[in-house]
């Protein structure tokens, strides 16, 4: 079955799931919120960019609703959400929704997730041109990657190449290739472990 069509048929299954689940539960159940979470998902990784941003819009009513506006899961849609409009070219939508993502992990704790989140921020910046700010988000992204992670983490890595992008933008040749001879030793290192999205 080629992409397509499995794609398609994902799709099937979650109208499906998503029909059973609200005559199941109603429509404000947290189980309707994973089903149009997992179809956000599932249209992003399709390019269907306006279709994926209305199942998060719904899948994050429902979330903050039924589980606070400070719960993982409301962190983890804005984190979504905002990836997802910088990807549609919405930068000034983005931003809020990352700072967002951003607060709620923060009160989770969950450092890795916090770099991930200060890693897209810092993509936005870098795509507004807006260097500085960029910077600023890469380091303490690679901060915490390098603390929670150790140096030879392909995460490490990650953050040091958009530091050097960052700085060949700024015309910082030399700084530029240090992150990126530093970020290249990484990914000589074993890891167990893919860039999130989430």
């Amino acid at each position: 079955m080629t992409d397509l069509g499995n794609y398609k048929d994902a799709m099937d299954k979650y109208f499906e799931a998503l029909d059973i689940r609200q005559n199941l539960f109603g429509n404000d159940h947290v189980a309707i919120a994973e089903t149009f979470y997992s179809m956000g998902y599932t249209l992003l990784s399709q390019d269907s960019l306006d279709q994926a941003l209305d199942c998060f819009e719904e899948s994050l009513a429902i979330r903050k609703s039924q589980l606070g506006p400070d719960a993982k899961e409301v962190g983890v849609t804005l984190n979504m959400m905002g990836f997802l409009q910088a990807k549609r070219g919405e930068l000034d939508d983005a931003l809020p929704l990352l700072w967002g993502a951003l607060r709620i992990r923060k009160l989770q704790e969950d450092h890795v997730k916090v770099s991930d989140t200060l890693k897209h921020i810092g993509d936005v910046h870098r795509k507004k041109q807006e260097h500085e700010l960029a910077m600023e988000c890469y380091k303490e992204c690679l901060r915490i990657r390098q603390s929670e992670l150790g140096d030879g983490h392909k995460k490490v890595a990650d953050a040091l190449v958009a530091m050097g992008n960052v700085q060949s933008e700024m015309e910082l040749a030399d700084e530029a290739m240090r992150c990126y001879q530093e970020g290249g030793s990484c990914w000589l290192q074993p890891v167990h472990c893919a860039v999130d999205l989430q």
